[in-house]
């Protein structure tokens, strides 16, 4: 689930590194930045900055502490009901498990570079921590890694991922009911080149069916569609036609369109894809995916295919919640 923002990265990039060093040159240390960040291995790296952040905590007050907690957004609970988000979150794994997804439990830290390198994502967007590590920001890019790492060699068949994770993104989103952290069902499906798109349709067909059950079987949502983004690139056009072909022929009921991209983006490869639900008078937008290339740079073998998915579950009980 693409949490990149086009355009601002190269920006962003620039802002932080010169207020960075700004910072250094203030502090007299000149050249500290490329040192840290190239003269000392990460173990080592990481002992220094254990140490400055055990003195900074070693000096605080528990009213401070306090002072801290009150405005760090990044650190405070969620509104949303416990036991209703638990149980939507057992019902998404159970229709995941039943379309013949492996539930994967992740770890609520990633590894750090987990957005960024494989994918067109700043940095500074996600919450990086020590120990080589970042906190959770976006599981399908964890569970490529997973796949990646559980691949001796590029073997036949397709491998399928579902997980339910906890996600936290550092950027504000002005959106009603949104908080820094939030519940996301995230789908990952991976394997070999099939030939004339076969491997793309198929796991765009397996995923949104189960996304579709949650939302017709659970919430009761009556007015769904599809919409395929081509986004250029080698048979971009026929790959999308070729997955809308197949979505209306497995799931007829449901409304599946192409539609032209409204936004410049290089997260996903060739096909984006949304998902979208009518309430009322107004439709909204509940699930993101599509192809991406991240098994390719992973194994560094160009016949690897992936294709991704997340569907909002907190976001989906807040508007369930707030529509009457």
């Amino acid at each position: 689930m693409s949490i990149a923002t086009p355009g601002l990265k190269k920006v962003i990039m620039e802002y932080n590194t010169s207020a960075a060093a700004k910072i250094a040159e203030r502090l007299r240390l000149t050249g500290v930045l490329e040192q840290l960040s190239t003269c000392i291995g990460g173990s080592g790296l990481n002992t220094l900055l254990l140490e400055i952040f055990r003195r900074r905590a070693e000096k605080l007050s528990p009213s401070a502490l306090l002072g801290l907690y009150r405005a760090n957004r990044l650190v405070q609970p969620s509104r949303t009901p416990v036991l209703a988000l638990r149980e939507l979150e057992y019902k998404m794994l159970l229709v995941a498990q039943n379309a013949g997804f492996e539930l994967v439990e992740l770890s609520p830290a990633a590894q750090l570079g987990a957005c960024s390198v494989i994918a067109p994502v700043h940095q500074d967007k996600v919450l990086s921590a020590l120990r080589n590590c970042e906190i959770m920001a976006d599981s399908t890019n964890a569970l490529a890694l997973h796949d990646a790492a559980l691949q001796k060699s590029a073997q036949a068949g397709t491998r399928d991922y579902a997980s339910v994770s906890r996600l936290l993104r550092t950027p504000k989103a002005d959106v009603k009911g949104h908080s820094a952290h939030f519940s996301i069902a995230c789908l990952v499906s991976a394997g070999k080149d099939a030939g004339n798109f076969n491997f793309e349709a198929s796991a765009l067909v397996r995923q949104f069916d189960a996304h579709c059950r949650l939302l017709t079987d659970v919430f009761g949502f009556g007015n769904i569609r599809f919409a395929l983004i081509p986004l250029g690139g080698d048979g971009s056009k026929v790959l999308a036609e070729r997955c809308a072909a197949e979505l209306r022929a497995f799931l007829p009921h449901v409304c599946a369109e192409i539609r032209d991209s409204d936004l410049e983006q290089n997260y996903y490869d060739r096909l984006q894809v949304k998902i979208d639900v009518c309430l009322g008078d107004t439709w909204y937008e509940v699930a993101d995916g599509g192809c991406v290339n991240w098994a390719a740079k992973l194994l560094n073998n160009k016949k690897q295919r992936m294709f991704t998915s997340g569907l909002g579950l907190e976001y989906l009980l807040h508007l369930k919640n707030n529509s009457g």
